[in-house]
């Protein structure tokens, strides 16, 4: 049988094409983008997120970081101000 640590090997062995970060430009035309990073983030750096937008094709880039907060972001604070970019 194939298995679940074989999928596993062969997706990592494979998916380097497809990561938006081995990217020089991720082409993404010019739509609106909201970069949110925690600086507590114990999973991904949050410089990341600067390589990140200097790769977005858009112009239209908000990148804000959070002093206090993680990988998930998911207090009430952040969420709102999620939603206060989406309805601008």
């Amino acid at each position: 049988s194939y298995g679940i640590s074989n999928f596993y090997k062969d997706f990592l062995l494979n998916a380097s094409p497809y990561l938006l970060m081995n990217k020089e430009v991720i082409d993404l035309g010019d739509v609106p983008v909201c970069i949110m990073h925690g600086m507590k983030d114990d999973a991904v750096r949050y410089e990341d997120s600067l390589v990140l937008l200097n790769k977005l094709s858009s112009k239209h880039i908000s990148l804000t970081y959070f002093k206090d907060g993680d990988h998930h972001l998911n207090d009430v604070k952040f969420l709102k101000i999620l939603k206060l970019f989406i309805s601008n």
